[in-house]
């Protein structure tokens, strides 16, 4: 069966007939590899140097309660110094410019959720002209998948939940995050992630950002997949 296609949002085109939906509240965006173009380069690195097994997540391998104080802190420093020889080569993906420049006239809210460090969530800032409204990185857990961060962000803007909040990323952690804080969630297409584009997690999925802006103007409709369509 294929997916049903609800409404989510009101459109942001004050024009068009206001349908029995909310009002989006704002957007969550993850960095590495959606606002900016992505990187893969830098994980792999981060993994030979630190030798890294490819089962296990990187912060989640650094962090780990049996290492010593100090060796945590010494692969830390090889993760920042490789996060950061990224930053110096950061781009921004295609359409995110607009995107975000279009939301920010339009007054809806956007915020950073990522397992980076902040100068590189402030170079992208940097690289768009903008602040953004709210970011939570890795200082804060637990991380990705966990929905906590979008509910925090949800709290910094004074919401008593995230149903008004879209979340979008690349990565699976990203649309877990989002649906499970009851967010909308977007999964930016990228090669690597075919394989979770028909999840019941995943909302709708793009090519490019600006692919949003008529969705938005329009009244966001998300992709619904009824339980059953997961039982075989």
């Amino acid at each position: 069966m294929s997916p049903l296609a609800r409404l989510r949002f009101l459109p942001l085109l004050p024009k068009l007939p206001q349908a029995p939906a909310p009002k989006l509240q704002g957007i969550i965006f993850d960095l590495d590899g959606t606002l900016t173009t992505p990187q893969p380069w830098m994980f792999s690195k981060i993994r030979a140097l630190l030798k890294i097994p490819a089962s296990q997540e990187i912060l989640e391998f650094v962090t780990a309660p049996s290492w010593s104080e100090r060796e945590r802190a010494e692969m830390m420093r090889v993760v920042r110094e490789v996060e950061w020889e990224a930053m110096l080569e950061m781009r921004l993906a295609p359409g995110v410019a607009k995107l975000v420049g279009w939301l920010g006239e339009r007054g809806v809210r956007r915020a950073v959720l990522t397992r980076n460090y902040m100068e590189p969530v402030a170079h992208c800032e940097k690289l768009l002209g903008i602040r953004f409204e709210g970011v939570v990185t890795r200082a804060f857990r637990p991380w990705k998948p966990a929905p906590d961060g979008v509910l925090r962000i949800a709290g910094m803007w004074g919401l008593a939940n995230a149903e008004g909040l879209m979340m979008v990323g690349d990565s699976e952690e990203d649309v877990v995050a989002g649906f499970q804080a009851g967010a909308a969630t977007v999964l930016v297409r990228r090669r690597g992630n075919c394989g979770i584009r028909e999840r019941r997690e995943v909302g709708k999925v793009v090519d490019r950002l600006d692919e949003l802006i008529p969705m938005l103007e329009e009244g966001f409709r998300e992709d619904f997949r009824p339980p059953e369509d997961n039982v075989r």
